[in-house]
């Protein structure tokens, strides 16, 4: 049980972690630029009216839970094969 957390856990971390890796990229690996483009997002959903705000933040839920699923689909097969080994006794 305790493995099957983690494992939901960091999949979940790394979904989080996905958006700011893709800003970075965008801005080069330059943090100035990473944190102006923070800022301009940042200036422009709180200008927005209230409809416009719930949208973008149900878009952004939507792609986060996709994000998030598309990555435990992708680790699943590991933690599993690993898991079964483990609960066999088998050495890695």
């Amino acid at each position: 049980m305790l493995k099957a957390s983690g494992f939901i856990a960091s999949s979940y971390l790394m979904a989080l972690g996905a958006p700011l890796l893709f800003f970075l990229a965008l801005s080069g690996g330059d943090a100035s630029l990473l944190f102006a483009q923070l800022a301009n997002m940042a200036e422009r959903f709180l200008a927005a009216d209230h409809a416009r705000q719930v949208a973008f933040l149900g878009e952004v839920k939507v792609v986060l839970i996709g994000l998030a699923t598309v990555l435990i689909a992708w680790r699943l097969p590991r933690f599993l094969r690993d898991l079964g080994r483990e609960l066999s006794g088998e050495k890695p």
